[in-house]
């Protein structure tokens, strides 16, 4: 599998962020996928796979603004969930056949860092295994917490620190308890 990589930074504090997530790094996570959907595809009949999307209040209406915005979407995550539109589905199994090259955006927001370091690699390839050609693999990262160094050897690429990363102090939604994270993203595209 091929790929190339879109974008692979800090999420700034500049970018777009709204309050209503209640979380210091989901105010900034949710609109900034919603804005590279919409940005790389001009269209809601595209098919997503939202992976590892949780079960908190924000994570429900985000699933739900999904389904109201995009016409095909699977939720899925190594929990069951009661939830409509959900399935069960760990990111470091590989995906099931009917899943291979099937969606244009894989979606995987703040829990690749929860995976111990060496298996963050093999979580991305299965994304990657499911997004199909030209299709994206849409991320985000707690840092410290994602294994930078792996990630930059396979991009072949150094992780960009914007001017003013987002905090847990300098969010809009500050949370001191995450005074010493940051918040990274990445969009990569399958070429074959």
């Amino acid at each position: 599998m091929k790929f190339e990589i879109v974008e692979f930074q800090t999420i700034d504090r500049n970018f777009v962020s709204e309050i209503i997530w209640g979380w210091w790094s989901r105010v900034y996570e949710y609109p900034l996928v919603i804005n590279k959907i919409s940005q790389f595809f001009n269209t809601d009949l595209i098919e997503i796979h939202n992976t590892s999307w949780g079960f908190g209040p924000q994570h429900i209406i985000f699933k739900w603004l999904l389904e109201k915005k995009f016409k095909a979407i699977v939720n899925s995550d190594i929990n069951h969930s009661n939830q409509p539109n959900t399935i069960i589905y760990d990111i470091l199994r590989p995906p099931a056949p009917e899943f291979l090259e099937k969606f244009s955006i894989v979606l995987n927001i703040s829990t690749i860092e929860e995976l111990s370091p060496e298996l963050q690699i093999t979580a991305f390839k299965n994304l990657l295994a499911m997004t199909c050609k030209g299709g994206l693999i849409i991320a985000t990262f707690d840092i410290p917490g994602i294994n930078m160094e792996s990630f930059e050897s396979l991009f072949r690429m150094k992780f960009t620190v914007t001017s003013s990363p987002i905090t847990g102090i300098n969010s809009i939604f500050p949370d001191y308890r995450f005074k010493d994270l940051r918040c990274g993203y990445f969009v990569v595209k399958r070429i074959e």
